[in-house]
């Protein structure tokens, strides 16, 4: 084999080994982002049946004229 072609060679393994790299990565980033979206909409779960709770203790005329904004 010539010195160019094993050149282009490991050039070629390197960059093979750093997409597998940035594919981890990104698989990674992934199973991150999915257990962030999972925890807000448990926790959204969470406030809006607290939210529920808190309007059973109130009087019957305080329940309708606001309820909180959610942001």
């Amino acid at each position: 084999m010539s010195q160019a072609l094993q050149e282009e060679n490991r050039a070629l393994q390197a960059l093979r080994e750093e997409r597998r790299g940035f594919l981890e990565e990104n698989n990674k980033l992934k199973l991150q982002q999915k257990l962030v979206i999972d925890t807000m909409t448990e926790v959204t779960a969470r406030m809006e049946m607290l939210i529920e709770e808190l309007y059973a203790f109130m009087p019957a005329r305080s329940k309708d004229p606001k309820k909180p904004s959610r942001a």
